[in-house]
């Protein structure tokens, strides 16, 4: 999917730049815990100033988080969609996720 993705974002120039595997952020949220189950992506942007949940934080630039970024990903949407069967999607139960989290928990 995150190839997908890429090409979605190589076949517009209406976004100016994309950063690849940036590290580690503060910002992951559930995002691991969702993955385990199903396939994901996590997409950050920009278009903001701020400390995000601060009461500093503004919206900056409304064009491309209102217009040009929902696009993109609607874009993406679609090209997945029309992709899933080249995907090697996998699907993980609630019980298989509640067993690894036991495993972390064990004592050793």
């Amino acid at each position: 999917m995150n190839a997908l993705v890429k090409n979605t974002f190589l076949d517009s120039d209406e976004i100016p730049g994309l950063i690849e595997n940036r590290g580690y952020t503060m910002a992951a949220g559930d995002i691991g815990d969702v993955s385990f189950l199903m396939p994901t992506i996590q997409i950050g942007y920009g278009g903001w100033n701020g400390t995000i949940h601060g009461v500093d934080f503004e919206l900056v630039d409304p064009i491309f988080v209102l217009d040009l970024f929902p696009k993109f990903v609607f874009n993406c949407i679609l090209k997945i969609s029309n992709n899933l069967d080249k995907i090697e999607a996998y699907r993980r139960t609630k019980q298989e996720y509640l067993e690894e989290l036991n495993k972390m928990g064990e004592v050793k």
